[in-house]
Formats: structure tokens, C-alpha cells, sequence
């Protein structure tokens, strides 16, 4: 008898998953269900391209700790603002976490992006406004800004919260 037996058992296994290509990741992202708007789409758009030109890899199976370390070293080199630093790096996260959830190696490139530092978020400071100033707003205001002002300050709204108040 010649041959190893065990081979003959090698039809039984499955096939490994094929690796997803990296350039439709942000296409299997944009066909889900929730649709983005226009201005988010762009943004998701160029962050994923920006994260793929730094990987120069066809496959998610084939970025590397190096091509992370790569795309950071591409992130302090634009020199942005803390915030859209975070956003970028946020966005490619939402991607490959939602990638991840039929590929297997988009969970290992989920892992090597934990250790991707993200910008700390500036502490708020908050000034007060004097009364005096205050008052001389609410005098010059309209019925409509009286109302919009009233709420900020009773709320601890900014203006940002006044705004997506429900009508």
C-alpha cells in the first residue's frame, strides 16, 4: 500500500472563503439597506479610497499591520483638524465592521485597526454669556428668536439642538 489515506477524505472539506476584493467593501457598505445622503456618501467615498491606496493590496486578506501603520502615518501627514481625522478614521470602521459580518477577514483588519490612535476630542469650554448682553439680544429679537433663544438658555441647548428641535 503506497499513499496516505487521509487524502482521500480532502473532498469533505469545505472551501475557504475567497477574500473580498478591497475595492468593493465600500460598495457592499453603500448597498445596504440605510441609505447615506449625498454629502456623507462623498465623505465615505474618500475615506475608503484614501484607506485603499495606503493598503495597495487587492484583497482584505492581504493588508497588513504594515499598510495600518501605513494609512496612519497618511492620516498625520494631511494635517486635519482632530475632527476629521476621527471621522475618517470612524467611517473606514463602519465599513469594514460592516464587512466583517460575512467576511472573515475583515475581522482581522478590524483588529489591527484598534491600534490606530485616535485624535483626543477638545474639551468644551463653555463661556457664559453676560446678563446684560443677553437681555439686549432678547430685546432686538423677534417673537421667533425670542422663543429660539428662551429654549437655549432654559434648555442648555445649543444652537445645533434649537435647530432639530421636532416642529
Amino acid at each position: 500500500r503506497t499513499g496516505i489515506k487521509e487524502l482521500a477524505y480532502l473532498y469533505r472539506l469545505e472551501q475557504p472563503q475567497a477574500s473580498v476584493p478591497i475595492a468593493e467593501c465600500i460598495d457592499i457598505y453603500l448597498g445596504r439597506t440605510r441609505k447615506v445622503s449625498h454629502g456623507e456618501r462623498h465623505n465615505l467615498v474618500s475615506a475608503w479610497a484614501m484607506f485603499e491606496d495606503c493598503c495597495a493590496t487587492r484583497y482584505m486578506s492581504d493588508v497588513t499591520a504594515d499598510s495600518i501603520a501605513a494609512w496612519e502615518r497618511a492620516l498625520a501627514e494631511k494635517s486635519w483638524a482632530d475632527a476629521t481625522t476621527r471621522n475618517t478614521i470612524a467611517r473606514v470602521k463602519s465599513i469594514i465592521r460592516h464587512c466583517a459580518k460575512k467576511h472573515a477577514d475583515c475581522s482581522r483588519v478590524l483588529r489591527l485597526l484598534e491600534v490606530v490612535e485616535m485624535p483626543s476630542m477638545p474639551a468644551h469650554d463653555p463661556k457664559p454669556i453676560p446678563v446684560n448682553d443677553y437681555r439686549a439680544l432678547l430685546d432686538a429679537a423677534d417673537d421667533q428668536w425670542q422663543a429660539i433663544l428662551l429654549v437655549a438658555l432654559n434648555c442648555c441647548y445649543y444652537a445645533v439642538d434649537c435647530w432639530t428641535l421636532p416642529a
